[in-house]
């Protein structure tokens, strides 16, 4: 059976960012090898560093007004503590109100504690999202490989890959030592295609050159063709 299709590398990563911002550094080119790791593009990161800055401060002063609060707490329990002892020990001497009075101090100053301690995890919270985002400011080979494409200059903006996948894709790299044909069949012929068996490759880019493959897989789902009720089988 013959059939005809594209030749694409495989392993490809195709590189977005997930977050915005103008394109301030761009390392490499078209065609320049690569390897994982190394620092291929970076967006501006002055608004999130700042981000991160503020969120290093709203993080010390939350732990400040922890460490304030606890003291105060521990005085109140002290000073309900001793009236109580008293009161145990002469009942004339110290009245029920007032021993009521201190332990509402008591439970003022721990929910005051309890809010403070809280605050310093929202805060610790927000400081981790805002080093998360001035991490993504610099953009890292996910793999070794040849850059195919290379979509974006310096100054350009970049924009979220959860935007539009193809528009935000900068940067493609391929793994050129393997290379994955996709190819279109009839239904008939697929059936008969078993995952291993050997296959004949030709590309229009070498027409004097075969290439010997095998079957890596067979699609489970058919494709119908536009305008016609027939449907063909993929491989």
């Amino acid at each position: 059976a013959t059939a005809t299709g594209t030749v694409a590398p495989h392993p490809k990563a195709e590189i977005s960012a997930d977050i915005s911002g103008r394109t301030v550094r761009v390392a490499g080119k078209e065609g320049q090898m690569v390897t994982k790791g190394q620092c291929r593009l970076e967006i501006d990161p002055s608004q999130f560093r700042a981000s991160v800055e503020r969120a290093t401060a709203a993080v010390a002063s939350a732990r400040s007004q922890a460490a304030q609060a606890k003291p105060a707490l521990s005085q109140a329990q002290r000073n309900f503590d001793r009236l109580a002892a008293l009161k145990k020990a002469n009942p004339t001497l110290v009245s029920d109100e007032q021993i009521e009075q201190l332990r509402t101090q008591v439970e003022v100053n721990q929910a005051t504690l309890e809010a403070a301690n809280h605050a310093v995890d929202q805060a610790t919270a927000s400081y981790r999202d805002a080093a998360s985002l001035l991490s993504k400011t610099t953009i890292s080979a996910p793999m070794s490989g040849r850059i195919t494409r290379l979509s974006v200059e310096e100054g350009e903006t970049a924009i979220q890959g959860t935007f539009n996948k193809d528009a935000a894709t900068m940067l493609t790299i391929s793994d050129m030592s393997v290379l994955e044909t996709k190819v279109k069949g009839e239904e008939t012929d697929v059936s008969r295609i078993k995952i291993g068996d050997s296959t004949v490759v030709q590309l229009d880019a070498f027409p004097d050159t075969t290439f010997i493959g095998r079957v890596s897989e067979i699609s489970n789902s058919s494709v119908k063709a536009a305008g016609t009720g027939g449907t063909g089988g993929s491989a």
